[in-house]
């Protein structure tokens, strides 16, 4: 009698080899810090976010730096009157294309008289969608930043970070508002101050946190 031989053919890996796919978690593919890196970009952007909302809405501290006028009609009108091009203009300069000489003369003219700012649109966009998305992706990217600086220091910790995260805060607010304050009297310093110092102290902390882990 001849023997028989029996294969018996699997299609698919014994129990066990493959993950199941109800509890399969797709950032289980991302490298820890990777992970880490995402999930900080997501918090600390939506902090950023939040905090720009409290500040120029919920608790208005710009105010200053957008009063109301009850002659903002009669302003509007008469700007839009003389046919000016949408843009920012400052006001109470001599023109670009004078002489040297007449330069100085008109220069000397405008001393301690009325100057100003004028920022004018010809159409205001009611539609904030757009605006919105663009500062939720700005912060972001602002957050993904700043933690990518934080975990390349040496022996960071929370109190580390924090430290980093107000003089990052501190620099932005000395390099524009406050320079813009000293030139053209930009009102809302403090609140810029306080932009530069609240949000700012606690990425830096929970940056510093999550680099020492």
């Amino acid at each position: 009698m001849r023997g028989i031989a029996v294969i018996t053919l699997r299609m698919s890996p014994p129990h066990g080899c493959l993950p199941n796919a109800a509890s399969f978690n797709p950032s289980s593919l991302l490298p820890f810090p990777m992970k880490k890196h995402l999930i900080y970009t997501l918090l600390g952007g939506t902090i950023l976010f939040f905090w720009q909302f409290l500040s120029h809405a919920a608790l208005n501290l710009h105010a200053a730096s957008q009063e109301y006028t009850p002659l903002q009609t009669e302003i509007l009108e008469a700007i839009s009157a003389t046919g000016i091009e949408p843009g920012q203009y400052m006001l109470g300069q001599p023109g670009p294309t004078e002489t040297m000489e007449a330069y100085e003369m008109a220069a000397e003219a405008f001393v301690g008289k009325p100057w100003g700012l004028l920022n004018y649109q010809t159409a205001d966009h009611t539609d904030m969608t757009m605006n919105l998305v663009r500062g939720y992706l700005i912060a972001l990217i602002v957050a993904a930043l700043f933690y990518w600086l934080v975990t390349n220091l040496a022996a960071v910790d929370r109190r580390k970070g924090l430290l980093v995260g107000v003089a990052v805060g501190m620099m932005a607010y000395f390099l524009e508002p406050y320079s813009d304050f000293i030139w053209y009297k930009t009102p809302g310093i403090v609140a810029h101050l306080m932009d530069g110092i609240i949000p700012w102290a606690i990425l830096g902390a929970l940056a510093g946190e999550s680099a020492k882990k």
